[in-house]
């Protein structure tokens, strides 16, 4: 039996995509119930799935959750109790799959980025951000704000500045300290204060740089 999923635009994804995948009934006895079709050869579904069940499938793959999302009875030892149902329960884990939102910072955060950025990035950077005598590129501009928009996640700029920045001598930092960088940086570029930004590029790539 072949089983295709077909993805149409949407803007939790930001693009179209095809899964397909193969189901072998010897290997999963009973995973559809469809009468008298059931054991004649394949059988092709379109399957309408909710949007978190579609961001969850492109990150985990169709064989993650095909036969779950599949399986509702089993001609061999009956129905399944609707409330325990391998669809219930794999759509629940994926509402309950962590969410973007957007970035933000604990005035701590930035109070400390302040100290720390006067001491090591003005002369670069210089005292308003907008560039110093070192040449270093201005962090707060049109362009700058452009290139870190509402499309990226926060881990871009995390990562470049722990892995780039300084130019001297890249990583110097602590992660806590070039969060406490980015803090500044983002509050000086007017972003929202907040829950504390996080040091971890998985909990950055769940935040989105929006104001």
């Amino acid at each position: 039996m072949d089983v295709k999923i077909g993805l149409a635009y949407d803007p939790c994804m930001g693009f179209s995509g095809l899964l397909t995948g193969r189901v072998f009934l010897e290997r999963w006895p009973g995973a559809l119930s469809l009468g008298d079709r059931m054991m004649t050869g394949r059988t092709s579904m379109t399957l309408t799935i909710s949007r978190t069940a579609r961001c969850v499938a492109l990150t985990l793959g169709f064989s993650a959750f095909a036969v779950p999302l599949l399986s509702s009875a089993s001609p061999l030892h009956g129905t399944t109790d609707a409330a325990d149902s391998p669809e219930r329960i794999f759509l629940a884990q994926a509402d309950a799959t962590p969410q973007e939102r957007p970035v933000s910072y604990s005035a701590e955060q930035s109070d400390r980025g302040k100290a720390q950025y006067q001491k090591d990035c003005e002369d670069c950077h210089g005292k308003d951000l907008k560039g110093g005598m070192n040449g270093g590129a201005s962090l707060r501009s049109v362009s700058f704000l452009t290139k870190y928009s509402d499309d990226m996640n926060a881990s871009g700029l995390f990562g470049y500045m722990s892995s780039a920045m300084p130019p001297s001598n890249p990583g110097r930092y602590s992660a806590s300290t070039y969060a406490d960088l980015m803090a500044y940086i983002l509050d000086r570029n007017g972003f929202s204060e907040g829950a504390p930004l996080p040091d971890d590029l998985d909990a950055l790539d769940l935040l989105t740089m929006t104001k």
